[in-house]
């Protein structure tokens, strides 16, 4: 049996992505059980018990471990009266599982994994065949049967179903388990999480607007919206320089005009210590302005980062009038109906919440309400998202913007809401100023309707 399963970094590297990588949990806990990790006699016993509760908690919720690890493992010391030397020696296992610096080499890892299961298939199967051929029950069927078993157990034939019926409670603690803010982050902006949710993994959405009216600014919030509520982010800009982007989440993250960042270091240093208080996650930009970027570019950049240890949960693209297709279409509107498809399998792919914009057509500089028929070149877009939102002129002056939801496949549609933004400091929404609008707007409207009520009189 291969030597390698039994290293100790080995197992460790291997029960670090159990407990954290959705896609090597989709690609590999199929093939895994918890005696896989089982010790021999007088073996320390911590990493088969963490590497069973991943594989238990993944089959259940269809989701990693991740940050339950802790609260599963001191439930399971509690009800087992582990004593106070083995709860240290699990905790400790835990907080090296958290850290970062297990997770790399993720494909060389998987490939062992396949290695090793089909090591054991092989034998085991040769095992069955033999102790079958001495006994002279070796029929043609049961041959069949093994070798068909052994081949379908690694090739395309191998997939995974529920019984539907049967598995109500299994999906109703699921759901009850599972953290909404995690499946569908919200967007931080009051008004808008007050009447949609955001889009879950493995969804396209995209923000719409002409020309100047906050599409890269709703980029960036979406960015630092999903920073900030521990997920990692890849940016890709695709018409912005990076340093151009750079200093829009500077201003963003610090409050403070672009044009200022160079003359106050100091208060930008300050601010962003504080900021990166409440930030538990990563961020990464890819300047891919020199041009030439496809969809399957993008991904391909997303598996080199997730080698190295930075595993993005989300990938924002800056914007999509720049990817390139794959394949020369005869007009643009083609080449964009491809390059939608190619970014949806993308984010189903790789089960992560992918977010782009695009622009609008010049009719609809001023208009308040964008919907999805009026995007550039290819008006089909919307179609192929799950949630599409248009940013318009607002109602309350120069600096509101009406964010109007165009499509929206996990709710409510066809609603819109103003909002204040602080467009020098790169924000795309300001709660205060907002806030303050908004009391202002109602106030208007409530002097509107008793002025209307005493004319009646």
């Amino acid at each position: 049996m291969s030597g390698y399963w039994r290293d100790e970094d080995f197992q460790l590297h291997l029960v670090a992505f159990l407990c954290k990588d959705r896609n090597f949990l989709r690609d590999t806990a199929h093939l895994l059980e918890p005696d896989d990790f089982k010790p021999k006699p007088g073996e320390p016993s911590e990493i088969w018990l963490v590497a069973s509760k991943a594989l238990e908690f993944y089959e259940k919720y269809r989701q990693p471990i991740s940050g339950m690890l802790r609260t599963e493992i001191l439930d399971h010391c509690r009800k087992t009266h582990a004593s106070d030397k083995a709860k240290n020696r699990l905790m400790l296992l835990v907080d090296e599982i958290k850290s970062n610096h297990k997770m790399v080499a993720v494909d060389a890892l998987a490939e062992k994994v396949i290695e090793y299961k089909k090591d054991r298939l092989r034998r085991s199967t040769i095992q069955e065949i033999l102790e079958l051929q001495e006994r002279g029950r070796l029929t043609d069927e049961k041959w069949t049967e093994l070798c068909y078993g052994a081949i379908k157990e690694f090739g395309q034939l191998d997939y995974k179903t529920s019984n539907f019926f049967e598995e109500l409670d299994d999906r109703t603690i699921r759901r009850i388990k599972t953290d909404n803010s995690k499946q569908r982050p919200y967007f931080l902006i009051d008004p808008l999480d007050d009447i949609i949710r955001g889009p879950g993994r493995g969804h396209l959405a995209i923000w719409m607007a002409y020309l100047g009216m906050g599409k890269s600014m709703a980029l960036v919030w979406m960015a630092l919206a999903y920073v900030l509520q521990g997920f990692n982010v890849l940016y890709i800009t695709l018409e912005d320089p990076r340093e151009e982007v750079e200093d829009r989440f500077d201003a963003a993250i610090t409050h403070l005009p672009s044009r200022r960042l160079s003359m106050l270091p100091r208060k930008i240093k300050r601010r962003f210590k504080l900021f990166m208080r409440l930030v538990h996650s990563r961020m990464k930009i890819v300047d891919g302005t020199e041009g030439g970027m496809t969809v399957p570019h993008m991904e391909d950049i997303w598996e080199r980062e997730r080698n190295r240890g930075f595993t993005a949960d989300a990938v924002i693209v800056d914007y999509d009038d720049e990817i390139v297709a794959t394949k020369k279409q005869t007009e643009r509107r083609f080449e964009l109906a491809d390059i939608y498809r190619d970014l949806r399998k993308f984010a189903a792919r790789r089960q992560i919440f992918l977010w782009t914009a695009a622009q609008t057509t010049r009719k609809t500089e001023k208009m308040r309400v964008i919907s999805s028929g009026q995007t550039a070149e290819d008006i089909s877009k919307a179609r192929k998202v799950r949630l599409a939102i248009g940013i318009g002129q607002g109602d309350w002056g120069e600096h509101s913007r009406y964010l109007y939801i165009a499509k929206n496949n996990f709710g409510r549609q066809f609603i819109g809401r103003n909002i204040i933004g602080n467009f020098s400091h790169g924000l795309l929404y300001d709660r205060e100023a907002t806030i303050e609008a908004q009391r202002a707007d109602h106030e208007q409207k409530k002097k509107e309707r008793v002025e209307g009520d005493d004319s009646d009189t």
